[in-house]
């Protein structure tokens, strides 16, 4: 029982420092894939960036690249939190605790250090396991519309951009409720409803996208591209999302 109710500083930011981290990662890698796609590709409607097997490479090298920093940065918040309770002897936890709460309320983390501890191994594994299962179905997903590519259905058509759009929300839908589900998860374990609230409209624009919004195009930089909003709101969420939702428990 001791072990469950010892607290931390309030200043020991290890899971929102662990969030922002891995959403500057995240966010590097989007800006390096970007430059890749002008360099390597002809971002064209009709011809998906995946069928570019430069592209597709360099994005499977950099994903691992993201995965693995990913990695070291809960690694070093595990350590973290590990010096942190090391301070004092486990058999005293539950003291120590009650000292805490009775001499410096203010000064401790919502949470006790083992609950940071859990919510620390639920981001974890969504943010690095669940991104090796994403790759793991990107690279099925670019083998299913490299066959479609070379059917008699013409990339061009109105029929296969019609398929692409409505397939691509699949490549997103595991990672994107993983991170939904996380967010759900420290709103019941902060006992926040704003968290909850916020875990239900992502979901429900997800679903949405994937099931109602169509492919839009744009023009940049003379190259015509599509935007599937499903690949939108997966970006958005684990850079910006990620980098909000952080900065929101630090406030906690």
């Amino acid at each position: 029982m001791g072990d469950i109710t010892v607290y931390i500083s309030k200043k020991n930011h290890v899971l929102t420092d662990a969030l922002i981290q891995t959403a500057a990662v995240n966010f590097a890698e989007a800006l390096v894939m970007g430059v890749v796609r002008i360099v390597l590709g002809k971002l064209i409607i009709g011809s998906p960036d995946m069928l570019n097997r430069d592209i597709a490479v360099s994005g499977n090298i950099v994903a691992g690249i993201r995965i693995f920093l990913t990695f070291l940065v809960f690694a070093n918040a595990y350590g973290r939190l590990n010096r942190a309770r090391s301070v004092v002897s486990k058999d005293d936890y539950l003291e120590m605790a009650k000292l805490q709460e009775e001499f410096n309320p203010g000064g401790v983390s919502t949470l006790s250090s083992y609950s940071t501890f859990q919510l620390l191994q639920i981001w974890a594994f969504v943010l690095v396991g669940m991104s090796l299962l994403q790759e793991m179905g990107g690279a099925m997903y670019q083998r299913f519309i490299t066959m479609l590519s070379l059917s008699a259905l013409d990339m061009a058509s109105a029929d296969f951009i019609a398929i692409y759009n409505v397939t691509h929300g699949f490549k997103y839908m595991g990672m994107t409720m993983a991170i939904i589900i996380a967010i759900f998860a420290t709103g019941i374990f902060i006992k926040d409803r704003n968290l909850k609230v916020v875990a239900l409209v992502l979901m429900g624009a997800f679903v949405l996208a994937f099931a109602v919004m169509q492919m839009n195009t744009i023009t940049l930089a003379g190259r015509t591209m599509g935007i599937v909003w499903t690949s939108v709101i997966f970006h958005a969420l684990q850079t910006v999302g990620l980098l909000s939702i952080a900065l929101y428990l630090r406030s906690k």
